[in-house]
């Protein structure tokens, strides 16, 4: 978790443990399938992950559960960032997701994209 964010990982599993949206996810303990499509939660060393596979697809992805106060930050590292150069609301989405689950990513990465003054005058 460190070296993608900076964040330390007692740090994010004391957030995880005080989001309680986080641990209504982990405590339904279910697994859901939409068109073939597998997504679960689960619990490992204190740390809330979400599992999504496509097996038409061949996808499978491991992604650590954000709590809200991480959002913005992780948003920020992914978007502003020299490796993030500022890519747009789809390609930093992608980015987030590739390594991270939030509720609402579509509406949180719009929000902060649209926010970014580097952004709205390049457009």
């Amino acid at each position: 978790m460190e070296r993608h964010v900076g964040v330390d990982r007692e740090q994010l599993i004391k957030l995880l443990q005080e989001d309680s949206r986080i641990q209504e996810l982990v405590d339904a303990d279910r697994t859901s399938r939409r068109g073939g499509k597998v997504v679960s939660f689960e619990k490992a060393r204190g740390i809330v992950f979400r599992r999504y596979e496509d097996p038409g697809r061949n996808v499978s992805i491991k992604q650590v559960v954000l709590p809200e106060p991480l959002r913005e930050y992780v948003m920020s590292v992914v978007h502003d960032s020299l490796t993030g150069a500022h890519l747009g609301i789809r390609r930093t989405k992608d980015k987030v997701l590739s390594n991270f689950y939030m509720p609402g990513v579509d509406g949180d990465v719009t929000r902060y994209c649209r926010s970014c003054d580097v952004c709205q005058r390049t457009r």
